[in-house]
This record gives structure tokens, sequence and C-alpha cells, in this order.
């Protein structure tokens, strides 16, 4: 009973699959015909109504009744990763969303791309400027897949992107059972792709202490969110200080850029030496009006002093 149950079961999913495929390839095709018909510039009136409504009428926000995007199904049903990479491309120029999730488990392409091991559509949609932070339903991110599935490629792909954009909480984000990408990896026994996320989560914080020598901050900080405080405040100051500069020294409407006075003549001062000068008080202003979190030990100090700052232990945090 139960084996004709399961074998009912299996029968229904593979349907399931079938039209989802069918669904797929009709859009897809569609869209294909259409781009040939602009390029010869033919009319549509001598087509079928049906296939010419079809054609006109495209939807790029259209789901099938799985709630599965047409990347989605692509990234899914298409097995070929020449075929992916072209009918992506195709429907990305035609107005769909690369970073839209499906209804049911709110995953990406971007996250099944992780699951199925898929390094060159990975790629690709880091290239197309996806979401790279989303959550789904678990609370699993693309780079908690590519951990949890092992795969050091796309886990460097996706650390590489990140670090660059500075995306300090998908470090220290965690899913629903409470782990990191970097504790599921270690706990499915992904050491590879454990010690990469460790590193670069190193890495990064030895970045920050950087950030914070060039404006000459000594603090005793503790965990990320004072080391993510003091980088927006540095940024948020800077960007202020720029505008303030700028609009000066255009006159108020001016397109031409400033003229930068000559270093060896007299009264100049080097403009990155007057954005170093903050003090304590400066940042607290700066923080308090820019709406961001309070440091829980904040310490400014103007220049003239060494800069210390406390040590990076193992674990990646400061005690």
């Amino acid at each position: 009973m139960r084996s004709a149950l399961q074998k009912a079961q299996s029968q229904r999913q593979q349907l399931a699959v079938m039209e989802c495929e069918r669904w797929m390839n009709a859009r897809i095709d569609a869209l294909r015909m259409r781009s040939v018909f602009d390029q010869t510039d033919t009319s549509y009136s001598h087509l079928p109504q049906k296939l010419e409504k079809r054609i006109v009428n495209f939807d790029p926000n259209e789901r099938n009744f799985r709630g599965e995007t047409l990347v989605i199904c692509v990234v899914r049903y298409v097995s070929d990763r020449a075929s992916q990479i072209r009918y992506i491309n195709l429907l990305v120029r035609n107005g769909c969303d690369a970073s839209a999730t499906d209804s049911r488990q709110l995953r990406s392409p971007l996250m099944l791309a992780c699951i199925a091991r898929n390094e060159a559509i990975t790629q690709l949609l880091i290239q197309l400027n996806v979401n790279l932070t989303a959550a789904d339903r678990l609370g699993n991110t693309a780079l908690m897949y590519a951990a949890l599935y092992g795969h050091s490629g796309i886990v460097s792909l996706l650390v590489n992107q990140l670090t660059r954009r500075w995306s300090f909480d998908v470090f220290r984000a965690t899913n629903i059972m409470g782990y990191t990408a970097e504790a599921l990896a270690r706990k499915n026994g992904r050491y590879e792709c454990s010690l990469l996320l460790k590193r670069e989560r190193l890495h990064m914080l030895q970045r920050m202490h950087r950030q914070l020598a060039l404006i000459n901050l000594s603090a005793s900080l503790k965990g990320w969110s004072n080391y993510q405080t003091i980088y927006k405040a540095k940024q948020a100051f800077l960007n202020c200080r720029s505008k303030a500069t700028g609009g000066k020294s255009n006159g108020g409407g001016s397109k031409t850029l400033p003229r930068l006075p000559r270093r060896n003549s007299a009264g100049y001062q080097d403009p990155a030496r007057l954005s170093r000068s903050i003090g304590e008080d400066d940042f607290q202003n700066l923080i308090t009006s820019n709406h961001l979190p309070p440091l829980k030990s904040r310490t400014g100090r103007t220049i003239g002093g060494s800069v210390e700052f406390p040590p990076i232990y193992p674990d990646g945090y400061s005690h």
C-alpha cells in the first residue's frame, strides 16, 4: 500500500515537472520568435491570434502554478549550461528580474544555483548584480547554501563580492536554527569552505582596522556592530564634508570642477589630513544626526596620539 502511494506521488511530481517545462519552453520560444521579428522588422499580422497575443503581451513577472519565475525555471529545469546562460540573458534583456524569488520557499535563482553547485550560473547572476544577502523562509542565504553543499569555488565568488560591498552582516547572519554559514560548513564536514569563510572574516576585520587607522581613531571596540557603526560614521562624515566643500568651491550652481591648489603653495592644507582631524564630539554628533546605532564603548581622540586597536583573536571577535 505504501509503495503504491509513493509511486503515485512520484508520478504526480513528474507530471508537474513536465508541465513546468512546457510552460517555460512556450514562453522562451515566444521571446525568441519576437527577437527574430524585431530584427527583420516583420509585423505580427499574419500570425495566429493566440501566438500573436503571446508574443506581444509578454509578462516578465509571470509565474507558473508552483510560483516560479522564468529565470528560476531555467535554473531548475534546463540541464545544458550554455542554454541556461543564453536563456537567462534573453529573459533579463526582456525585463525579467533575476533576483525575484519563488512564492513558496522564497528562494532566489542564486540560491538554486548554489544548491545545484552550478558555478557558471552563479557567476552570471553575480555579474547581473542580483541580491546576495536575501534569505528564504528557513533563513538561509546563498552563502549558506554554497557552504552547506561544499562548493569552494562558489563560496569564493560570493565571499569576494560580499567583501567588496562591505556586507558585514552576511557573515554574522543566522538561519532559524541559529547557524551561520561558517557553522553550517563545519557541521556538515565542509572544512575547506569553513576555513575559507573564517579567513575572509578575519581579513575583513583587518581591513576595518586599516579604515579606522585612516582617521586616527583610537577606540576600544567589541564586536562587529561597533566596527560597522564607526565605518558608516566615517563614510557619512566624509560624504558630507565632500559635498559641503564641493558646493562652496562651485559657487552654488556651477558645474565646473573646483581648481585644486598646488601642494607647495602658501596656505595649502591636505584634504585627507582635514578629514582625519576628527574628535570625540564630532563622531557623537555625526552618529546622532545620521540615526546610527550607538556605540557600546567609545573613546575618540584627536590626532597626535598613537592608534591602538583591540587584538584580533582566532575566533574573529575582539574580547
